[in-house]
């Protein structure tokens, strides 16, 4: 079949769409980039940016259940977004912790499954980029819980929490580029994938 990647191990789909996943994380790809550029802008960008992503995660889902998954979640925080516009001005301490904690956790496992998907139509291909959404997921992992420490903390206890945030915050944009350039380079190798059978 055209643009389709042979598979072969056991329980995982034995073909990948290679013209499929080049075309969709291209696009995902320019969506990370300008939801980038317009962040800190108006809150329905965040919330309409999430939701894109996770259609973009269900056009590729019939090639890794772990993108069905992960569009899930970004429906999820998309959903909490617009719920949290009324509220965040008058929630209470607690309320305004958990309104700000339930997003980076559903985030987090957002992206899990993200990690997932793109390490899973990889497997076969490049096994040695398939390893590195694994290693990037760890450090992943490891800094969002430092976010979270930090965004509990700033209630509680508001210089310490804010120093922890501030140190968290180069750690996620180093991950997020590593990101965006992985998803570029996952284009790439499934455009020329075709190609280099020929």
């Amino acid at each position: 079949m055209d643009g389709y990647v042979n598979r072969e191990q056991v329980g995982v789909k034995t073909s990948v769409n290679a013209s499929l996943l080049s075309k969709w994380l291209n696009i995902l790809f320019w969506l990370i980039i300008v939801s980038m550029i317009a962040f800190g802008g108006r809150q329905i960008i965040d919330i309409v940016a999430a939701a894109a992503y996770g259609m973009i995660l269900l056009k590729i889902a019939s090639e890794s259940t772990h993108y069905r998954s992960s569009a899930i979640c970004c429906f999820i925080i998309a959903v909490i977004s617009i719920i949290r516009i009324p509220i965040s001005d008058r929630a209470d301490a607690v309320l305004g912790v958990l309104m700000s904690v339930l997003p980076v956790v559903v985030y987090m496992i957002g992206n899990y499954y993200e990690f997932l998907g793109h390490a899973e139509v990889l497997s076969d291909i490049d096994q040695e980029f398939s390893e590195k959404w694994n290693r990037l997921w760890k450090w992943f992992t490891g800094i969002l819980f430092v976010v979270i420490a930090g965004i509990v903390l700033t209630e509680l206890i508001l210089v310490i929490g804010q120093v922890i945030s501030l140190a968290s915050v180069l750690g996620i944009l180093i991950v997020s580029v590593v990101k965006i350039v992985y998803i570029f380079k996952m284009a790439e190798v499934f455009r020329n994938y075709p190609l280099q059978q020929r």
